[in-house]
């Protein structure tokens, strides 16, 4: 038997699967037969579950890096120009 709640659905909706989770277990108190309750309970395991999944592919990504070390560079003023060296320190000469 299927336990409507308007929250919990639009915290599912939401993908906020951890507070989905939560709501369903507030639910759960409030449940007069154990048919509902198991249903919920199935319901809570998915939030759960979906909650530990991966929300990227774990697939490395390197022009996303790129970008974000080139605007990083960028805002710290060390941006690097085609053909010209960033250089931290200039080297002395000990004579």
């Amino acid at each position: 038997m299927k336990v409507n709640d308007v929250i919990a659905e639009k915290l599912e909706k939401a993908r906020f699967w951890r507070r989905a989770a939560a709501r369903w277990l507030d639910v759960m108190q409030i449940c007069k037969t154990e048919t509902q309750r198991d249903w919920i309970s199935q319901r809570r395991l998915y939030c759960l579950t979906m909650s530990s999944l991966p929300r990227h592919s774990a697939k490395l990504d390197i022009k996303t890096i790129n970008q974000a070390a080139t605007i990083a560079q960028e805002k710290m003023g060390i941006r690097l120009v085609k053909g010209i060296e960033y250089k931290s320190h200039q080297t002395r000469n000990n004579e």
